[in-house]
């Protein structure tokens, strides 16, 4: 008959004790505690990248609009309050504190108030020039073509004046 108390040395070491698996966690937790502030913040890249977007897209709609209304349209960046509105119903939106912006425009493109204007025609060219995003750690640039209109966004690891 066969015994089920085992006593052989291969028997007792099947498996870790819970004072090696507490080890390894502590590890492990350690590590990730150096490492994580090393990766930063990567709500505020998702900001930014969305920021950049959504300018990039009222732009192309502004565009868009002067094309088939045969009208002039504007986009507009107020630089004291970091909001935009563009369109004939003019929708405007608002860019997050944490990211830093700068808008450059011909001579002709800033207005009385101070606002930042981006004019499209209606045979799809613009003004032209550039809004510049920076999230402390990317650069995100949505630049606007003055001969074709074309809006495209560059993403950069430099920062800004580099």
């Amino acid at each position: 008959m066969r015994r089920f108390a085992d006593n052989s040395p291969r028997r007792q070491c099947a498996g870790f004790t819970l004072i090696e698996l507490l080890v390894v966690l502590a590890i492990l937790a350690l590590s990730l505690s150096v490492v994580l502030p090393r990766i930063g913040n990567p709500g505020n890249l998702q900001e930014a990248r969305r920021a950049s977007w959504e300018l990039a897209a009222a732009l192309r709609q502004t565009r868009a609009e002067a094309i088939r209304t045969g009208r002039v349209a504007d986009f507009i960046f107020d630089p004291g309050t970091r909001e935009f509105h563009y369109g004939a119903g003019d929708r405007r939106r608002e860019l997050s504190e944490s990211l830093s912006a700068e808008l450059l425009t011909g001579r002709l493109g800033d207005d009385a108030d101070g606002n930042a204007r981006i004019r499209f025609y209606p045979d799809g060219s613009a003004t032209g020039g550039r809004i510049t995003l920076f999230d402390g750690r990317r650069l995100f640039v949505v630049g606007i073509d003055w001969l074709s209109g074309r809006v495209q966004i560059v993403e950069s690891d430099r920062p800004p004046n580099s």
